[in-house]
């Protein structure tokens, strides 16, 4: 597949999103082999002319601009006789016709020209009506620090892979900055993108083609968008593999991701409903408030992360947190904060009411400054989500 690439003057990632709108969808790579039997069809759809069409006179009499007596003068040149009736240039003498035509600037037709010819004769698309598209929450927006620290994050993974993100950093401020304000925009009064699937499309969309980065931009547009996701309690289903992912990337990347058959309008708009609406169906809702847990669960909590002690008692046990606070001139001092309950066995599960006593006694709630998020510790981390699709990562690295 990389050698149609070069052939077709087409970036690799190009040639991917071309052949899977060619309905060649097994291709997922740029080692990965074209079938004999797709091959004529892969050609035509990236701009070029199939087997067949290259072994006839008339293809490469229009490509060089010569009629057939012309051509026949060609190819003696070239050292190939050849019969005026026939219709198929002799055996061997394709890739000498192919240099001459090279040698004359008549090159084979970009599939850009294709898809251009293709348009004129397509019809207009109905006119876009803007629509909400999933659920409305209390919006927190990754800021310009985080998402440069999302891209540091990868370009060390990357390193520790040695194969650096080169070159590294942020390549222009301003639409990197453009691109974090998008998802923010409105009208004064309503916001453009309300619900969580919609801001979280502008973001990636942004991202992508905005291009803020020096290189690693789909990648970081990836971890950026599970970053937001998941702190608005949204995960992506299971059923979002990787090969999944990565072919849906590559689509948002070349504006592969409209109905094709169709002139549009307002593509970035359509792009964007089109974005949310995989999105929405693609994830779901993670509940975050309080929950049953198992007592070893809790205890591994309150220990591990918050320092308390455990002592049994004959009822239950008592659970005492020590709190540092400043007393007078500034000496420290430690209080404790104290909740007795019985638990039962490791394995029984201590109910939502009994946590959130223990929560507001141990002073390890919201009003503390303690959300559910920070104790129960599931908001996740841009590495925790390279790890997880560092083989995604790596693939797009590749194109």
């Amino acid at each position: 597949m990389s050698d149609l690439a070069i052939q077709s003057d087409m970036d690799v990632e190009e040639v991917l999103v071309t052949l899977w709108y060619a309905d060649i969808e097994y291709v997922s790579e740029p080692t990965s082999r074209i079938r004999a039997s797709d091959l004529n069809r892969a050609l035509r759809a990236c701009g070029q002319a199939g087997r067949g069409d290259r072994r006839k006179k008339t293809y490469w009499a229009e490509r060089l601009g010569m009629d057939s007596g012309e051509l026949e003068r060609a190819l003696a040149g070239l050292g190939y006789a050849s019969s005026a009736y026939a219709r198929t240039v002799p055996k061997g003498s394709q890739s000498r016709l192919e240099r001459l035509a090279s040698t004359m600037g008549a090159e084979s037709p970009t599939a850009v020209d294709l898809r251009s010819a293709e348009a004129d004769e397509l019809p207009l698309a109905s006119p876009l009506v803007w629509r909400e598209i999933g659920q409305k929450k209390p919006m927190s927006y990754l800021t310009v620090d985080e998402v440069e620290a999302i891209h540091g994050a990868l370009e060390s993974d990357a390193n520790e892979a040695n194969d650096p993100i080169w070159p590294p950093g942020v390549k222009n401020h301003d639409s990197l900055a453009s691109a974090l304000t998008r998802p923010q925009t409105g009208n004064g009064v309503e916001p453009k993108y309300p619900t969580v699937e919609m801001a979280a499309a502008a973001l990636v969309h942004s991202l992508v083609h905005n291009h803020p980065f020096h290189n690693g931009n789909k990648r970081t547009a990836v971890v950026s968008l599970l970053v937001f996701l998941d702190r608005h309690s949204v995960w992506l289903r299971d059923t979002v593999d990787k090969d999944a992912l990565f072919k849906w990337m590559l689509e948002v990347t070349n504006h592969r991701i409209l109905k094709k058959g169709y002139i549009y309008d307002q593509i970035a708009d359509r792009e964007v409903l089109e974005i949310s609406d995989w999105i929405r169906k693609n994830s779901r809702s993670i509940s975050r408030a309080e929950r049953p847990i198992t007592w070893r669960q809790l205890r591994s909590i309150l220990t591990h992360d918050f320092e308390c002690e455990i002592e049994p008692r004959t009822s239950g046990v008592v659970v005492r947190r020590p709190i540092e606070e400043r007393g007078f001139l500034g000496r420290k001092k430690v209080r404790y904060r104290t909740f007795q309950f019985v638990p039962g066995g490791d394995g029984r599960e201590i109910g939502p009411g009994t946590v959130k006593k223990l929560r507001h006694e141990l002073h390890l709630d919201e009003a503390h400054e303690v959300d559910s998020v920070i104790f129960y510790g599931e908001e996740r981390s841009a590495d925790d989500f390279i790890l997880q699709y560092r083989s995604l990562l790596r693939a797009l690295a590749k194109v």
